[in-house]
C-alpha cells in the first residue's frame, strides 16, 4: 500500500504454481476496485486508462503465448513477463516519438 492508501495495480499471470506479476504502473484506491471482476470501477479517476492498460497486458500475454506455440518454443513465466514488459517499453518509446513529432 502506498502512503495515500492506494494500491499498485498488477496483472497476475499463472501457469500451474508459477506466478509472475506485470505492473501496470497505475494505482487504485480500494473503493475504486471491483474485487469480484478484478477490474477498476467506473468511479476510478483513470478508469479508461487503467482498463485499457490491463486489457493491453492481457492481449500481449496471449500474443506471446500464441507466437511461442507457433514457433514450438517453451517459455518460462519469467521469459513471458520479460517479453511483455519489453514490448510495453518499445510501445511507450514509439508513442513518445510520435508525440514529439506532433508538437
Amino acid at each position: 500500500m502506498l502512503k495515500n492508501g492506494a494500491y499498485t495495480v498488477k496483472v497476475r499471470i499463472t501457469n500451474y504454481r508459477n506466478v509472475e506479476y506485470i505492473n501496470t504502473k497505475l494505482t487504485s484506491l480500494e473503493n475504486h476496485w471491483n474485487a469480484l471482476l478484478g477490474l477498476p470501477t467506473r468511479a476510478h479517476p483513470e478508469f479508461r486508462k487503467l482498463f485499457k492498460r490491463i486489457e493491453d497486458i492481457k492481449e500481449s500475454v496471449e500474443f506471446e503465448l500464441k507466437l511461442a506455440k507457433r514457433n514450438h518454443e517453451l517459455l518460462s513465466m519469467a521469459e513471458l513477463k520479460q517479453r511483455v514488459e519489453q514490448k510495453d517499453q518499445v510501445e511507450i518509446s514509439q508513442g513518445a516519438k510520435k508525440a514529439s513529432r506532433i508538437l
